[in-house]
């Protein structure tokens, strides 16, 4: 098992029991609901990425990697519903009912060939993605939400006092690391020679 199989399995495992536990602790809560939806997507996405590291086949590694892509789409999109309600920011409700439908249009869109091209060998990994004509627009509505969410929360972070500030803070911290390290899987799908 190399280093990729094994983040990807302790993502999965890790998510899942972050989000059953907070979840549990309050289940009428907005904000615990909306964490549990967003570990639930970063699971799906973490298990479909041990799964594509996992195969022994092109016809395999390709579903899961369309299957990582449908539900990479929902990471950003919990994210920023989460990141509103941390800060407190009312909900957009119409704001909310486009990002949405734009998600479900890529994961739509994701089994076929227009967000995954299809496979080949690239910097050492056997079965990597070649980006479809589609992957570009998949990406600026992913990085947009991202940019955008972390931007509230970092303005939240200068609003804030006490107690309050430093759980922004650590939210915060956590979704740098997290998104840093998440964004390194892109380049490669351009053919551009940096592993994640």
């Amino acid at each position: 098992m190399n280093f990729f199989t094994l983040s990807a399995l302790v993502n999965t495992i890790t998510c899942s029991f972050l989000g059953i536990f907070v979840f549990s602790k309050n289940r009428k809560s907005e904000v615990n609901k909306i964490f549990f939806l967003y570990t639930l997507a970063i699971f799906s996405w973490s298990g479909s990425y041990f799964l594509w590291q996992t195969s022994h086949n092109e016809v395999s590694a390709l579903f899961w990697t369309k299957a990582l892509t449908a539900c990479a789409i929902f990471i950003p999109v919990f994210y920023t519903q989460l990141v509103y309600g941390v800060i407190g920011r009312k909900k957009e409700k119409y704001l909310f009912y486009l990002l949405y439908v734009v998600a479900v249009t890529f994961f739509a869109l994701s089994f076929g060939y227009w967000l995954v091209k299809s496979l080949e060998p690239r910097a050492g990994f056997e079965f990597w993605p070649v980006a479809g004509s589609g992957y570009k627009y998949y990406l600026s509505f992913w990085f947009s939400l991202v940019i955008y969410s972390t931007g509230l929360l970092f303005y939240s972070l200068f609003h804030t006092q006490g107690q309050r500030k430093i759980q922004l803070l650590y939210f915060l911290i956590a979704s740098i690391i997290g998104y840093s390290g998440g964004i390194t899987n892109f380049p490669l799908w351009y053919n551009i020679q940096i592993r994640p």
